[in-house]
């Protein structure tokens, strides 16, 4: 089984991107990575592209530049004036045995 806390479906692609899994420590960032699978973004919160998507102990990130690259939408000059609707489906499974004992998060692959 592929080991990463989640995964991303864009829109018109095949294989899902991976969320990467990454931990900060003394100034250090390590990730998780799965060979053959891209990832749905970048771990830099200052990086140019401003696509940041990265799952930490304290919590799951995206930018709006991911949300909008995910759902195959290009924003346009009109588009900023008039807006658009995403949906957005999450489907979370690393909380369903959050409350057995040791209560706490429990690592999960799928």
């Amino acid at each position: 089984s592929l080991q990463a806390q989640g995964y991303m479906d864009f829109v018109g692609e095949d294989k899902l991107r991976v969320i990467p899994t990454t931990t900060f420590s003394a100034g250090n960032i390590t990730q998780v990575l799965i060979e053959g699978l891209d990832t749905c973004g970048n771990s830099e919160p200052a990086s140019p592209e401003g696509k940041v998507c990265i799952s930490t102990a304290l919590g799951d990130y995206y930018s709006v530049g991911t949300l909008l690259n995910a759902s195959n939408v290009t924003l346009t000059e009109q588009l900023r004036m008039t807006g658009t609707l995403i949906t957005i489906k999450i489907h979370m499974t690393n909380v369903a045995d959050f409350w057995t004992w040791p209560i706490g998060f429990k690592p999960k692959y799928i």
